[in-house]
Formats: C-alpha cells, sequence, structure tokens
C-alpha cells in the first residue's frame, strides 16, 4: 500500500495548495480504511470538506490535478466528493456537493471540462452511508 499512501499524500498536498484557506480536510473512507483494499480492483474513496463553495476556476484547477493524480492511482482510479462544512454538521440529507468526480466522468471531463464543472454539482444520497463509514472508519 505503499504506492497508495502516495497517491492519498500528493492529493492531500495538491488539494491544500488549491485550495488554501478554503480547506478543512479530506477523509479516506470505502475499501481503504474497511481493510479489503486491493489496487488491482479498489478505487480510492474520498470525501473533500471545504469552507464555502467553489468557483469554477478553482474546481478546473482542482480537476486538473484530480485527473493527474488519478493517473498513478489503483486501477478503479479515484472517486470523490467535495463538500462544504456547514452540510456535514447537522449533516444535511440529500447531502449537497459542490463537485463528484469517478473514472466514469473522465471522458466528459476530458471532452468538455468547462461543460463538467459547470454541471457536476448537486445532491448525492449515497453521501449519507458515506459519512456513516467515515463516522465508524475514516481516516483523515
Amino acid at each position: 500500500m505503499i504506492e497508495t499512501e502516495n497517491v492519498i499524500n500528493k492529493f492531500v498536498k495538491e488539494s491544500q495548495e488549491i485550495l488554501k484557506d478554503n480547506f478543512t480536510g479530506i477523509y479516506l473512507h470505502g475499501s481503504a480504511v474497511m481493510g479489503c483494499f486491493n489496487p488491482e480492483k479498489s478505487d480510492l474513496d474520498l470525501i473533500v470538506v471545504v469552507n464555502e463553495p467553489l468557483q469554477d476556476d478553482v474546481k478546473r484547477k482542482f480537476m486538473n490535478m484530480v485527473i493527474e493524480v488519478n493517473e498513478a492511482g489503483p486501477a478503479k482510479g479515484i472517486e470523490m466528493s467535495i463538500v462544504t462544512k456547514d452540510v456535514c454538521k447537522p449533516f444535511v440529507y440529500p447531502t449537497p456537493f459542490e463537485l463528484h468526480f469517478s473514472e466514469m466522468h473522465l471522458g466528459w471531463y476530458k471532452d468538455d471540462p468547462q461543460d463538467y464543472v459547470r454541471k457536476m454539482k448537486g445532491t448525492d444520497k449515497n453521501l449519507a452511508a458515506h459519512f456513516t463509514l467515515i463516522g465508524k472508519r475514516g481516516k483523515l
């Protein structure tokens, strides 16, 4: 898992550099914290928490970093969502997100990054399960 740790560390470091004072934290969840991570079959699941909503230019910089780090990641890549701190406590359901990425969105972002960052915002009912797992086993 040393290579995976390098990917996570790079993701965290570059997230802090891009988000600056807006950065609150990053939480690792999913198979990587459940003890069943397999770099040949798993993805890295991350929740990024920010203080304030993101502007499109920041989303674009962030996504460019995600795409770069994703290439060095496990077989199924990185899956991440960015949420604002105010939807975490008290928890809001369905949970609004600022930005989301998974391998299935790679083509859309590469084909039209402007469209992606403008439209990839909404709510996700699945974030409730992710937050529950973060509360039980997540890592900062």
